[in-house]
């Protein structure tokens, strides 16, 4: 069975008629039947009924037809990414983002990397603080996150920052703080950031529960200004420290990295934000 046989088939069966068919395909009427009749012989089933004026699927054709469709969009897929192959494009592309950046904005990303590149492999990796270490192991191609290079191994552009801001669901003073939960959040680095030293504390490592604890009235925490703007206005969350911290966030991968076309684009999609 080959591929041009089925889409003899299917040209039969779109434009009704065997001259119709070589026509579309641009073959001579011929090929056409002698290819249809050749898959007949080697199925051993007649597919078309040639009597009439047009023709027709056989009861044996209509039963294949499903298998015979599928089998044409299968190789047509194949075809398709062994074209992207030959290209270049990466197989499997693994992005650690930081906790920090807006899903939307990421959602967003990923409908236009699908679009793109259907057949490369997406991963996408949620982290806070550990970026570096998951770049130098290579579980990650690249990083969208504040990125520690002691080393001066990656390559980096500064592309964006969070402002992070202390809240509660009621009005804590500072100073007393220290009396009620603080809600962390979990890394798999050994790095810390914004966790106050003696404080009792709840951690996570999911940042939607952490907002979801702190709105349940658990504790308090440090959440993203974006995340919690509309909590703020509607007075379902306070401020409870005046001062913001910012936290860098950057766009980095290893000097050494061979990029390839879906890298280049998630690059250049980033960087032009």
């Amino acid at each position: 069975m080959e591929i041009h046989q089925i889409e003899c088939i299917l040209a039969v069966i779109e434009t009704g008629s065997f001259r119709s068919a070589a026509e579309k395909l641009n073959k001579s009427q011929s090929a056409v039947s002698t290819a249809i009749k050749n898959l007949e012989e080697e199925l051993g089933l007649t597919l078309f009924d040639r009597t009439q004026y047009r023709p027709s699927l056989t009861a044996q054709g209509q039963n294949l037809w499903p298998q015979l469709v599928a089998f044409y969009q299968q190789m047509g897929t194949l075809k398709k990414q062994a074209y992207f192959m030959k290209q270049g494009y990466e197989p499997k592309v693994t992005i650690a983002v930081s906790a920090l950046w807006p899903e939307k904005n990421l959602s967003s990303f990923v409908t236009q990397f699908n679009e793109k590149f259907p057949f490369t492999e997406l991963i996408i990796k949620q982290e806070i603080l550990s970026a570096d270490e998951i770049l130098k192991s290579g579980e990650a191609d690249i990083a969208i996150s504040k990125v520690f290079d002691e080393s001066d191994e990656f390559e980096k552009r500064n592309i964006s920052s969070f402002s992070m801001v202390t809240v509660a669901t009621t009005k804590i003073p500072t100073h007393q703080l220290a009396q009620h939960r603080q809600i962390v959040l979990k890394s798999s680095s050994k790095r810390k950031a914004g966790i106050e030293p003696g404080q009792p504390q709840i951690g996570v490592y999911s940042l939607s529960l952490k907002k979801h604890l702190i709105i349940s009235g658990v504790g308090w925490g440090n959440l993203p200004d974006h995340m919690i703007k509309d909590e703020i206005k509607a007075k379902k969350l306070f401020v409870v420290k005046p001062d913001v911290h910012h936290v860098p966030i950057q766009l980095a991968w290893q000097k050494k990295k061979n990029l390839g076309p879906c890298l280049k684009f998630i690059i250049s999609t980033f960087e032009n934000l």
